[in-house]
Formats: C-alpha cells, sequence, structure tokens
C-alpha cells in the first residue's frame, strides 16, 4: 500500500486533497504497525532500560509526524507532506532526552 500512496501523492499531492490524505492515513498505519510490533517483540531481546525507551518513542515518531500532517493538509495540502523533513530531528532530539542524562553520569 505504501508505494502505492506515494505515487500518488507524487502525481496528484498538489492539486488533490484526497492523495494527501490518503498518504498521510497510510504513514499513520505504517507508524502504528511499527509501535505494535515493538510492543510485541519486546522482551525477545535483551536491552537495557535507556534503549528500550529510545525505541519506543522513535517509534511513536512517523504516527505523531502522520497527524500534524493531517491537519496541516486541511489548510496547505501542497505543503503538508513537508512534515516528514522533520523525522530525523525529533528522533534526534528523543535520543539527546533519553540519552544525555545518564552520559552525563559517566564522566
Amino acid at each position: 500500500m505504501i508505494p502505492f500512496s506515494t505515487e500518488m501523492v507524487s502525481t496528484y499531492g498538489i492539486s488533490y486533497f484526497t492523495a494527501n490524505i490518503i498518504f498521510q492515513a497510510n504513514q499513520l498505519l505504517a507508524g502504528i504497525l511499527y509501535y505494535g510490533e515493538y510492543a510485541l517483540w519486546n522482551g525477545l531481546a535483551e536491552v537495557d532500560g535507556r534503549t528500550s525507551r529510545f525505541i519506543k518513542d522513535s517509534s511513536l515518531v512517523l504516527p505523531i509526524c502522520s497527524i500534524i500532517a493531517m491537519g496541516l493538509s486541511f489548510y496547505m495540502y501542497a505543503w503538508s507532506n513537508l512534515i516528514y523533513l522533520t523525522i530525523p530531528s525529533f528522533q534526534e532530539g528523543v535520543g539527546e532526552k533519553i540519552f544525555s542524562k545518564n552520559l552525563l553520569k559517566l564522566f
């Protein structure tokens, strides 16, 4: 479904609101499935609490960005997909929030 919605938004995204909503709903579903997969497989790998929290928090970045993009698409649907370019900075912020406190304790 992701290749179909990506093709649809690349072809009709500037002109049609529906193409953007389908793409963003697809990204939301993919993010929720990714988060659910982590919740399902949690406990099969031995990771510490910080790493587990980082995986859980960074898994929520895509669904949150999808919801923001859906909200923006009502006002500016031609530009609403640019919110996905902020995902690396959101994940960087999540990593710094979780790991920076404990890294200072090492020194």
